[in-house]
């Protein structure tokens, strides 16, 4: 059987001719083969890795297609050098192969092998690799079923030019990014040929990733470029989908661009410090059926945000893999479409009395597995997993800690607080989709606090102090 292998981080490997004509060619259309990628997370958690593998028959679901092992060692995932499986999880359709070609996505399991072979009572099991974040989401999110969580999330990314790319290519180099603010950044008919060529070729490339992600099956509702002086960034949006299904689709979205960004020539980079700044993010939008509740949505946002605040290290330990700034540390709730505070509670939010928020800590490379995993698990205060709680490590989770409060008075665990009840079955795609962005312009925004405030007063919501009460 025919085996493909490749590695993805995050630079590109340069421009290679053969690669684009090779897509291209009569042989992904062999009849009666099926090509199917293999795709997971590596040993670091954030690097993505392939293998492919032919088929005489095309998979009709992913229980069709098998669990594989791969050499554990190899690929630095297991510290015996043993083997490590890989079980699909998801189907995509190959934007690349095109035809009935797939790509997989799987999560990997390490062996456990007890005793030795020529002890009868010996016995071999799997257990999640180190890298393999979504199987405790996944067991989380079982236990939130009720409270249908839907997230969606704003992906940012950098394009650099590699240094090995001829410079006929046209990148910006690292050192002469571009402002996106200036006129040509985004008017497509000035006559400063060099410049707009040069942001074509990003425009190029997100516009591939677009078309490919539409062709895989993946949801993405948006792309564009970042207006921010500080970051020089393009962003794309997913969703809204169910819990681990937009961690899935965000990972093999984060695959289709970097195999796209090594036909343009370019390097992508999902690193937060890339440009400097104010670095770049992949925004969460969150709620549960009680937050899309028209009842009581605003007050079981008051008290997601407030266990959200109590538990905001671990969050923070989470999102950056416990490489945590003292910058990062503050916590602050806004309004509207504010860039700049932690928690950000959308004008539609506010105007409906119910709907979703922003998380707006997750650097842009997190793993959305463990993102959604902390931000259920606090809102709806369900334990996280041993192994998450175990490899988070003991500084947020020691007893030395558990006496300290944030803030506002609140305990630095969101077990101690009071859940919320109310519950509804609203359809959360129609609060998500932004459906007010056709009545109400950039420029004509509400006066945020006043109408939280004044909502939730309607509520008669006065249970605990607002994180909003020291806003003017």
């Amino acid at each position: 059987m025919y085996e493909h292998k490749g590695l993805l981080s995050h630079a590109s490997l340069g421009t290679n001719s053969a690669v684009s004509s090779l897509m291209t060619s009569s042989l992904f259309c062999y009849e009666n083969k099926i090509l199917v990628e293999y795709v997971w997370l590596g040993s670091s958690g954030s690097d993505l890795r392939s293998k492919s593998r032919v088929f005489d028959t095309r998979p009709s679901s992913v229980d069709d297609v098998p669990m594989i092992a791969v050499d554990g060692g190899s690929y630095d995932q297991h510290p015996e050098g043993q083997e490590v499986f890989l079980k699909p999880r998801k189907l995509f359709r190959d934007p690349f192969r095109a035809g009935d070609h797939l790509l997989v996505l799987c999560d990997s399991f390490k062996t456990n092998v007890n005793s030795s072979l020529r002890n009868q009572n010996s016995s071999c099991t799997l257990e999640p690799s180190n890298s393999n974040s979504r199987a405790p989401c996944e067991e989380t999110l079982n236990q939130a079923s009720a409270h249908l969580p839907i997230f969606a999330a704003e992906q940012e990314y950098c394009i650099l030019a590699s240094s090995t790319v001829p410079s006929s290519t046209p990148a910006w180099p690292y050192a002469h990014l571009p402002d996106p603010c200036k006129p040509y950044m985004s008017v497509p008919g000035l006559s400063e040929a060099n410049k707009l060529k040069t942001y074509a070729s990003g425009r190029h490339l997100a516009e591939r990733h677009l078309q490919a992600c539409l062709h895989a099956g993946i949801k993405i509702t948006e792309t564009s470029q970042r207006t921010s002086p500080a970051a020089r960034l393009w962003s794309y949006k997913l969703g809204p989908l169910l819990g681990v299904d937009l961690a899935d689709q965000l990972w093999m979205s984060r695959f289709i661009l970097l195999r796209l960004s090594e036909e343009e020539g370019l390097s992508v980079s999902f690193d937060p410090t890339a440009v400097g700044g104010a670095g770049a993010r992949c925004n969460m939008k969150y709620s549960t059926s009680e937050t899309r509740n028209p009842g009581g949505g605003l007050s079981c946002i008051q008290l997601h945000l407030e266990l959200l605040e109590s538990a905001h290290l671990l969050h923070l330990l989470a999102y950056s893999k416990g490489c945590v700034s003292s910058r990062s540390l503050g916590f602050e709730v806004g309004v509207g479409g504010s860039k700049e505070p932690t928690l950000v509670v959308p004008s539609k939010t506010l105007i409906l009395k119910a709907g979703h928020y922003v998380d707006q800590r997750p650097p842009s490379n997190v793993d959305p597995y463990l993102a959604i995993m902390v931000l259920v698990s606090t809102t709806l205060q369900i334990p996280l997993p041993d192994s998450t709680v175990h490899g988070l490590g003991q500084l947020a989770l020691s007893s030395t800690h558990s006496g300290i409060s944030s803030p506002s008075g609140f305990p630095l665990f969101a077990s101690q607080a009071k859940p919320c009840n109310s519950r509804s079955t609203m359809n959360s795609e129609d609060v998500l989709i932004d459906e007010l962005d056709k009545v109400l312009g950039p420029d004509t925004p509400p006066s945020h606090f006043s109408l939280l405030q004044g909502a939730m007063y309607a509520e008669g919501y006065d249970e605990c102090t607002s994180p909003f009460s020291s806003q003017s």
